[in-house]
């Protein structure tokens, strides 16, 4: 049962770098995850730290139930605050208010 989670764990993270526009470098930068962590975990070592695993899942907008369990938080229902605001504040999001066609 503990290989089989681990495996999820890395199937999912190695998704969401290969979608990923950063380096291992820059996500250890951000996180304060070390490189060699990460590549553990994307090789399937069990991540022991879950503070640590917690961190990379916001650093990509993700919680840490669904990295664990490869679907969404049923008692997080809204992208992390925190995560939204840095983002925006970084640049990476743009937010475009229009008034509604009133018709």
């Amino acid at each position: 049962m503990k290989a089989r989670g681990s495996m999820l764990v890395s199937k999912i993270l190695q998704a969401i770098l290969k979608e990923s526009r950063y380096t291992l470098r820059e996500i250890s930068k951000e996180t304060g995850v070390s490189i060699s962590t990460l590549t553990d975990w994307q090789s399937g070592r069990t991540p022991r730290d879950l503070e640590k695993l917690r961190r990379v899942a916001h650093f990509f907008g993700h919680s840490l139930h669904e990295i664990l369990f490869g679907e969404p938080d049923p008692l997080e229902k809204e992208v992390p605050k925190d995560w939204l605001i840095e983002r925006i504040e970084n640049g990476e999001f743009e937010i475009i208010l229009r008034r509604k066609n009133e018709n």
